[in-house]
Order: structure tokens, then sequence, then C-alpha cells
């Protein structure tokens, strides 16, 4: 579980630093975390206290938790793909006809490459707009925070196997921290990227549709955002529901 929460932050580290094109990127980390997840879903069963033939001293593993992290991980994940596809776009599967053999593979492979390319390019352009305005810093710290304490108060509470009451740093700061299912400053921030994606020329298409527009695809990378926020934030809830005392 600690690796899964690893390639999570990871992810979201690189998003921060507009890692989305390269090939160590936010992507890689979404598919490490994805294959991490199905290991431990597959080891979840195992994890059921009834299991064990003779109880020890130490209190029975929160199994209700665990679960409900891979829950939550799953939502998160899925979270992030979302911001890639509004960030990157996606890239079609071209069917060329009248064309027979290698030649018929090659056209495609070249059709496809010329959209990774061109994804790459609007990728580049609308990282650069989500970044470089001036609320993005707070909004950005304030999704860094509530990641890395949620996902280490879970952990903290799973590896807490005594009945003594819990200290944890996690813990301490998630005590101190207000509003913790939002994201701080987002009315000023999509008033600010909305004004900045009218100004800003993009790269065009011809056939641009409204899902296209750097204004929709920012607000919706934003709105993911908001999610995994939110989504962090019920893991955490369920953390604190889980302690023997708080």
């Amino acid at each position: 579980l600690k690796k899964l929460f690893d390639a999570i932050k990871a992810a979201f580290a690189k998003l921060s630093m507009g890692e989305l094109n390269t090939d160590d990127g936010v992507t890689a980390s979404i598919t490490q975390a994805k294959g991490i997840l199905a290991d431990c879903e597959a080891q979840a069963p195992k994890t059921d206290p009834k299991l064990q033939i003779v109880p020890g001293l130490r209190t029975p593993f929160k199994k209700d938790l665990y679960e409900s992290a891979l829950s939550q991980a799953r939502l998160i994940i899925s979270d992030l793909d979302m911001v890639v596809l509004a960030l990157k776009g996606h890239t079609k599967k071209h069917t060329i006809k009248h064309t027979q053999g290698n030649q018929q593979s090659v056209e495609i492979a070249m059709a496809e490459a010329a959209e990774k390319i061109e994804n790459s390019k609007n990728a580049s352009q609308w990282t650069d707009l989500l970044t470089s305005q001036k609320t993005w810093k707070d909004l950005e710290a304030d999704l860094q925070l509530t990641i890395t304490e949620s996902l280490g108060v879970c952990i903290a509470v799973l590896e807490h196997d005594h009945e003594e009451q819990l200290e944890s740093t996690h813990v301490t700061k998630l005590e101190k921290t207000s509003n913790l299912m939002q994201l701080d400053g987002m009315p000023a921030f999509y008033a600010e990227v909305s004004d900045a994606a009218k100004k800003k020329v993009l790269t065009e298409d011809k056939h641009a549709s409204v899902t296209s527009l750097p204004r929709t695809r920012i607000l919706l990378a934003v709105n993911a955002l908001s999610l995994a926020t939110t989504h962090s934030a019920e893991l955490a809830a369920k953390s604190f529901e889980s302690m023997l005392y708080f």
C-alpha cells in the first residue's frame, strides 16, 4: 500500500512540474500505480484478521480501512487519468482503407505518431497555461498537502497495532487543517484561468469543438484535481474513524 501511495504522490509531483510528455512522467506513474493497485486488491482477502490462527497481542488489522484505501486510491487514479486526458487529449486508432500489408501499417503508424506529436504540443501549452496563473501556487500547495497528509494518516492508522494513542505528524497536521475537502482559491483560479484562456493564442484545430477549447480543457483538468482532493480527504476521514483513540 505504501508503494501504491508513493506512485500516486509521484504522479501529482510530476504533474506540478509539468512532466506530461516525458517517458517517466505522470502517465508512467499512473501506470505503475494501477499495477500496484491490482496487486493490493488481489491481496485484500488475505488481510482478514479472522484468518489469523493464533491471535497475538497486537490489535486486529483494520481490513475495512485497507479496503477503503484501495477504493479511494482507484478514484484518485481515475482523477489523474482525467487530468492527463484533459491536457493531452487522446490518440485515435486510425483505419486506412484501400491499402494492403506493410503499407497500411506504416500509414497507420505515421498518422498516430503525428497525432501524438500534436497532442504533446497542446499538452505543453495547456500545462503552461494552467501553472502560469498567480493563484496556481496556492491551489497546487493545498492539493499536495491534502494528498500527502491524507495518504500518510491512512498508513499511520493501518500500522498502529496497539491500544495506546496514535502519535503521528500526519494526524497533527490534519487536526490543524480546515476545509480539507476543498481546494483553496478555486473561485479566484477559475476566474483567472478563464480570462487567460481568452487572451492566449493556442494551437487551433479547424474542426475544434467546445470540448477541445483551451478553457474547457483547463477547467476539466482543475475539476479532476478538485475531485482528487475530495477523494483524498474522504480517505483521511475514514482513517480518523478507524483510530482507537482520537
